[in-house]
């Protein structure tokens, strides 16, 4: 739980009294804000453990659902020792990269059983995922909620989320009463957001296509645009094509040191959601277009 560090010791008083507060994890800063550990959150592995389960390699895998996932790197054999030991699940996958239109991501399981799918929760909704088939990263809960506080800050008569997967971002905004287009190209994906609607009891606009060709001929209110490794020429290329006004959420994977200077947006926030090497970062940045 996000809370204001001034209300931060009276609202953990709060959680201990109501049995929320997650114990055995240390409280984390962040910057005016301080990230309580609650009981029924799926971000437990952001935080500093203080007993003898502590990982050494917190950062190294994403925790979803029953079963990890490791990125492929010298010595990822002793990490998964390591979730073996601590944390039993029912099975561990080598994530070899993201690959394609589809964005697909190549695992191999190297240990236990199972497809790598299952149930998770965020942000309050529910979510089927198959992270091979359709790409989730659990590591973006954060980014996702601050997404939607930013969205109800600018008129949000009708957001279009180009690249929405399996709906992480669509369901939240769905649920917040925000009339919402979603559009992938993976078929897969689309058949899980489907799902994801009916097992929030959601209505949505779930479409299968390729936004980048057809994201001219909606004029939103607000863009969403999560598919952080596209060459950003042409990311370019389509914010440029909304009107003045329109808002745009844009996720971009570059160097530390990368700026976008458009000279057609103001850029409203840049914010660094996670490292991603010891050069690059996955940013966040907040734009609207003049």
């Amino acid at each position: 739980m996000r809370v204001l560090k001034q209300d931060a010791e009276k609202e953990i008083d709060r959680l201990r009294k109501k049995g929320e507060f997650l114990n055995g994890f240390r409280i984390k800063h962040e910057g005016e804000f301080v990230l309580v550990p609650v009981r029924h959150s799926d971000e437990e592995g952001e935080f500093e453990e203080s007993h003898s389960k502590k990982m050494r390699h917190v950062g190294s895998f994403e925790s979803i659902g029953d079963f990890y996932v490791i990125k492929r790197r010298a010595g990822w054999e002793a990490i998964m020792d390591e979730i073996l030991l601590k944390r039993k699940p029912r099975a561990v996958f080598i994530d070899e990269g993201v690959f394609g239109r589809e964005r697909r991501r190549k695992l191999t399981r190297v240990a236990g059983e199972g497809e790598p799918e299952g149930i998770v929760k965020e942000n309050g909704i529910r979510m089927k995922v198959n992270v091979e088939k359709a790409y989730f990263s659990p590591r973006l809960a954060s980014i996702r909620s601050h997404l939607l506080e930013n969205v109800l800050k600018y008129e949000h008569k009708l957001v279009l989320d180009m690249y929405a997967g399996v709906g992480p971002i669509s369901l939240l905004l769905l649920k917040n009463n925000i009339n919402t287009i979603s559009i992938d190209v993976n078929p897969f994906a689309i058949d899980l957001l489907s799902y994801n609607l009916r097992l929030n009891r959601l209505k949505g606009n779930p479409i299968i296509a390729d936004s980048n060709s057809i994201a001219h001929c909606i004029s939103p209110n607000q863009v969403i645009m999560n598919n952080p490794t596209q060459d950003i020429g042409t990311s370019e290329e389509i914010v440029r094509r909304y009107g003045k006004g329109t808002v745009v959420h844009f996720f971009n994977l570059a160097s530390k040191d990368f700026l976008i200077r458009w000279n057609f947006v103001d850029v409203l926030e840049r914010r660094e959601v996670h490292g991603f090497s010891p050069e690059d970062s996955l940013f966040y940045y907040l734009l609207r277009l003049i």
